[in-house]
């Protein structure tokens, strides 16, 4: 999926690196505007091509009107626009030859008082003006938009907003991947202990399935075992016992930390115990005490859980 990103360097560099990080995570080749060439034709004509060539368009909007675009590709009387504004338009379908194209599904994020606050842009009056109008524009459009307060509030509503597995491509994948997936799958399908019968997979087997990039929530669970039963991280044979140490309160009438009589060699049956008296559980214990082993097994054990469910067993 080819994402372009529009934002005002000076305000959202830290926003824009993030949400850029975080989407080439899940596949998708993201640009922005700094990623063009020099070359024989103008900045506004390759953000129009790119754009026009693009699936989704992340527009982040705040108070910075930023460089304002110029050159011979500005079409003569229209009025001052920064580069981000056309970029805006050219999603909405805007052609600098006057045509109009099919709009772009664009997600609008605007950045609220309290970011600004911490974000001052430093700009002329008639800039500033400029942006605002911009900005009444986006409001009053009737279309969708959403505001954020942070860098991490704002990465957490794009990738609420429909970046998930499912929406990614999905290349033809060869039979050899699909036979490898089938094999797992039968392998973890019915017994009880997905861990101990995982294990004796074959590791090419394996290898295979962890090259492939997931495009289901049944092959992401199948990746997981797949890591997971590799032979060095020997899940079929570590476990920790666990303790189960239940905090009362600084308030509590007694000792604020009540040891529970039973141990625990599954974490799931920790989770189980404690699912309606504790918010939290923390997980304790020295270097090499098996606090990752531990999580690694859980995570296994919840993905071959998924499968059972998926298949009705």
């Amino acid at each position: 999926m080819r994402v372009f990103l529009s934002a005002v360097t000076a305000q959202f560099k830290a926003c824009r690196d993030a949400l850029r990080s975080d989407l080439a995570a899940i596949g998708c080749e993201v640009k922005v505007q700094e990623d063009f060439q020099t070359g024989p034709r103008t900045l506004l004509e390759r953000l129009e091509e790119y754009v026009a060539g693009c699936d989704r368009v992340i527009a982040l909007v705040g108070d910075a009107y930023g460089f304002e675009a110029s050159g011979d590709a500005v079409p003569e009387g229209a009025p001052p626009r920064s580069y981000t504004q056309w970029e805006y338009g050219f999603a909405r379908g805007e052609r600098l030859d006057g045509q109009r194209a099919e709009p772009k599904p664009m997600y609008v994020y605007l950045a609220s008082d309290q970011f600004l606050r911490t974000h001052p842009s430093a700009q002329a009056e008639v800039e500033a003006s400029q942006q605002r109008a911009f900005v009444a524009e986006i409001k009053a459009s009737g279309k969708h938009w959403a505001a954020f307060d942070s860098l991490e509030g704002l990465c957490r509503l794009v990738l609420r907003d429909g970046w998930s597995l499912n929406d990614r491509p999905r290349p033809p994948v060869d039979a050899a991947t699909l036979e490898a997936l089938a094999v797992l799958r039968e392998r973890v399908a019915s017994p009880p202990e997905a861990a101990e019968v995982a294990a004796g997979t074959p590791d090419e087997i394996l290898a295979r399935i962890l090259r492939h990039a997931p495009r289901t929530h049944e092959e992401f669970c199948l990746h997981r075992i797949a890591a997971w039963s590799q032979p060095q991280f020997a899940l079929d044979k570590r476990f920790t016992r666990l303790t189960l140490l239940v905090d009362q309160g600084r308030d509590a009438d007694g000792a604020r930390w009540q040891v529970r009589p039973e141990s625990f060699d599954d974490l799931r049956d920790v989770l189980t115990a404690v699912a309606e008296t504790a918010p939290a559980i923390v997980v304790l214990g020295p270097p090499g005490s098996g606090k990752s082993t531990l999580l690694r097994r859980l995570e296994l054990d919840l993905a071959a859980a998924a499968l059972g469910e998926s298949a009705g067993t």
